[in-house]
């Protein structure tokens, strides 16, 4: 469960829909799947949003919701995951609540961040999110594409689905993927996977509008030019 918890701290980074008929690849479809991948690969993304459901074994289902907004350089990474609670957490919450939340909100800017209740930056490494999908149609089994060739449904195995999609889910078995696009930029991902605990669905969704992070420095920086 630890690295689960890790997982959903990371995992800001990841629907089937009912536009046109899907058809098996064919002829010349091995093209029409490039092309989608093409487009997921080529994507930058402004805003991440991703939903994350985990039904365990036992029927627990825990959920995950996370936000990536990017501004140049600047990021802003909110969360917020449920877990299975440890005797320990509960003992100490004294609810002896099975599940507990964890959330809060991560600040990067100019080479620093902050985060919870901290007042004050801290020098930091790193840039803003990059969107680190490296699909291969290569991978994908059993493709169906839309006749507007702007989704594409198939299976990626267990081995492969890292360095499909950047994150390590534990699958056991094939994973189902779903990738989603306006013809232009990657809209949705969807990744539904049976791993050893349980089954694990995260669906993430793709924005491109310019965001300004940041609005009062933006001020503050007018107000002194002036």
């Amino acid at each position: 469960m630890k690295k689960f918890v890790i997982l959903l701290l990371v995992i800001g980074v990841l629907s089937l829909t009912g536009c046109g008929m899907l058809q098996k690849i064919g002829i010349g479809a091995p093209d029409d799947a490039e092309v989608i991948c093409d487009i997921v690969n080529g994507s930058k993304p402004t805003k991440i949003t991703t939903d994350v459901s985990y039904v365990t074994n036992k029927g627990d289902t825990l959920q995950g919701h996370y936000v990536t907004t990017t501004d140049g350089t600047d990021t802003i990474f909110e969360y917020y995951y449920e877990k299975l609670a440890t005797p320990a957490e509960s003992l100490a919450s004294g609810s002896n609540e099975r599940i507990i939340v964890s959330e809060g909100t991560i600040y990067y800017k100019d080479g620093a961040y902050y985060y919870g209740d901290e007042e004050s930056w801290k020098p930091g490494t790193g840039t803003a999110f990059e969107l680190k999908l490296k699909v291969d149609p290569e991978l994908i089994k059993d493709a169906v594409i839309n006749e507007d060739v702007s989704t594409l449904e198939g299976k990626v195995s267990a081995e492969d689905l890292e360095s499909f999609i950047g994150t390590d889910l534990g699958a056991v078995g094939d994973a189902t993927v779903v990738l989603e696009t306006n013809k232009v930029n990657l809209t949705m991902i969807t990744v539904t996977c049976e791993t050893a605990n349980g089954t694990i669905t995260v669906r993430t969704s793709y924005t491109y509008n310019p965001q300004d992070l940041f609005p009062e420095d933006d001020s503050a920086e007018d107000a002194a030019a002036e």
